[in-house]
């Protein structure tokens, strides 16, 4: 009789591990050492800034980072909180939010139709033809 195999974890037993971690806290927040929990700040170990990094000390550097889709996700996120708490969520924000929302419309749909915007082809000099070619005038 022949013996199934079966790997130790599946794309389902991750997926839920992904999905645990959504609505908690980060690993490294400690209400009673950090306070108040902000979720524009980063709870992990500091590390040095990219500003003061040095060249040879750079391939280490970006060795420490994590490339997850869960890390991407969450910096992304930190990122707009911290945005959102210095320009947009203050008393007298005055016409800011609605720019920053017209922003990333414009910037989402430009995304999407970006094949359609871009879809010309650059014509030779010389070689364009007169768009009104098949109007008569009489």
């Amino acid at each position: 009789m022949l013996k199934v195999v079966r790997p130790k974890t599946t794309m389902g037993q991750q997926g839920t591990k992904f999905v645990n971690t959504i609505g908690r806290y980060p690993e490294g927040y400690n209400a009673r050492v950090h306070g108040p929990y902000s979720p524009a700040v980063f709870y992990g170990k500091k590390d040095t800034p990219f500003t003061q990094v040095k060249l040879e000390e750079l391939p280490k550097w970006i060795g420490r980072r994590r490339f997850t889709p869960t890390a991407m996700a969450s910096a992304f996120s930190r990122a707009i909180h911290r945005y959102h708490g210095k320009y947009i969520r203050v008393r007298r924000a005055g016409p800011r939010p609605f720019y920053f929302h017209w922003w990333m419309l414009t910037d989402i749909t430009s995304t999407i139709n970006e094949k359609s915007i871009f879809s010309f082809e650059f014509e030779q000099h010389g070689t364009h033809t007169n768009l009104n070619s098949d109007l008569i005038l009489t």
